[in-house]
């Protein structure tokens, strides 16, 4: 993957997307939505010369391993606590770990619509 180049684009409403000006390299494609199961490609040589393609489907679902930042926003009425995005911190009840101190490295579940 390239060690040097990293471009985001963000679809227009039929799916389609640009990227101008990227530069020849190989890279890791990754794509995700609210609604669809977030997937990521075999690695990608894109040329400089005229038009990469690259296209993917995603599943419908919901999964959110926070590999992407799919713009979810939070509310709370407490004053205390509050969730966020972030570097886990480990907690502990009593002597029983409650929360892992550490990201998960894979999705535990995905919920697909029946």
């Amino acid at each position: 993957m390239s060690p040097t180049y990293s471009y985001t684009a963000t679809t227009q409403p039929d799916g389609s997307y640009a990227i101008v000006g990227a530069f020849a390299d190989t890279y890791a494609v990754t794509a995700g939505s609210r609604g669809g199961i977030r997937r990521a490609l075999a690695p990608q040589l894109l040329s400089a010369q005229g038009t990469n393609v690259v296209d993917m489907q995603l599943q419908p679902g919901y999964a959110d391993d926070f590999a992407l930042n799919l713009g979810w926003s939070t509310s709370a009425m407490a004053t205390a606590v509050f969730w966020e995005r972030g570097v886990p911190v480990g907690t502990v009840l009593g002597n029983s770990p409650s929360n892992p101190g550490a990201d998960v490295r894979k999705v535990i579940a995905a919920i697909r619509p029946m």
